[in-house]
């Protein structure tokens, strides 16, 4: 079984993981089914979003690698 993703929960003190209908129908899994699963975290790049500071805008990076370009070497 490859390429089967779900979203963790919290239920109470525990948590859980819920897997969508259209993946349990296309791997024929069914409810209190034991299914062995492999543990791999999603990288999640929307926390680094942000986190970088540049001394200069955008629109001047931008500029500056225009013009690295359009030099003559």
């Amino acid at each position: 079984m490859k390429g089967l993703t779900g979203r963790i929960r919290k239920w109470g003190n525990s948590y859980g993981i819920l897997i969508p209908k259209r993946e349990l129908e296309r791997h024929k899994l069914r409810a209190n089914q034991t299914v062995t699963i492999d543990l791999v975290a999603s990288q999640d790049f929307t926390d680094l979003f942000g986190s970088c500071k540049f001394g200069k805008s955008i629109d001047e990076l931008k500029r500056e690698i225009k013009e690295g370009y359009d030099h003559d070497w």
